[in-house]
């Protein structure tokens, strides 16, 4: 009786090892294009009455433009604003409001006659209020280095991200 259970669970045991055939789906999902191709649905004016030549205005408009489409966002306009620190020292920076009211910045390096991104470490900031606060772009520089803030809003949402 012993070997007829034995022989009865080793059939069992094979029958359940028959090869099946699996199938899978992979799907991916397409590459993110190249900065400068992806402002394809967002036609940016950038406004500039600085006096300085902005440099890398299609790195810029493409950069605001990568940042509004992710976050979903209606931005028409892109400006050169100069603005002071917490301790009073003059910059430049770009600013965009949304139509939904949330403001993206980043700051500028001043280089001869022309304003520039950062080389190093630039990032967009985004600020947005949920409540409708009324809040602006604050600024404080270390090192030489200009670092933007969410100020006067208790209730702001910020993120920063990198600019390729």
């Amino acid at each position: 009786m012993k070997r007829f259970i034995y022989v009865l669970a080793m059939a069992l045991f094979i029958a359940g090892c028959k090869k099946t055939e699996v199938t899978t789906e992979v799907q991916t999902q397409p590459a993110e294009p190249a900065a400068t191709t992806v402002t394809d649905s967002v036609s940016l004016n950038i406004i500039n009455n600085s006096g300085f030549n902005l440099d890398e205005e299609s790195r810029v408009k493409a950069e605001f433009g990568r940042v509004a489409k992710r976050l979903a966002l209606t931005i028409k306009n892109v400006e050169v604003v100069k603005d002071k620190t917490d301790k009073g020292i003059a910059f430049y920076m770009l600013v965009a409001q949304s139509d939904e009211g949330t403001k993206l910045a980043t700051p500028l390096a001043e280089n001869a006659s022309k304003l520039e991104l950062y080389k190093t470490d630039a990032k967009i900031i985004i600020c947005g209020s949920k409540t409708g606060e009324n809040f602006r772009i604050g600024a404080t520089a270390q090192d030489g280095v200009v670092r933007l803030y969410c100020a006067d809003c208790e209730k702001c949402e910020k993120t920063e991200v990198f600019i390729r």
